[in-house]
């Protein structure tokens, strides 16, 4: 839907079809990855980072952390960046 409304970014995308990738890459919607989001909600399909990087589609990494309510500890935000970077390189993250 973002890609098709043309949005700047969509976010989450835990669930992005094929076609949704397409559309943001043809749209140049940045795909907005929250995997800290995932991990706290217990689910365990990510959004398909590697599928988008591929695509071409441009990527940020962000958390849903909200410092006024204190969801939980910033160190949680280190570890969270701490696994995307194990997973997918310093460089390729960068």
């Amino acid at each position: 839907m973002a890609g098709d409304l043309k949005s700047i970014s969509a976010d989450h995308l835990m669930a992005v079809s094929d076609e949704g990738i397409e559309a943001l890459k043809r749209n140049e919607v940045i795909a907005t990855l929250l995997p800290g989001t995932t991990f706290f909600l217990g689910k365990t399909s990510y959004a398909p980072y590697k599928k988008l990087k591929h695509a071409g589609v441009d990527i940020a990494l962000a958390t849903d952390y909200k410092p006024w309510k204190l969801s939980y500890p910033i160190n949680v935000i280190y570890i969270i960046f701490g696994l995307y970077l194990y997973e997918h390189g310093y460089y390729e993250c960068n």
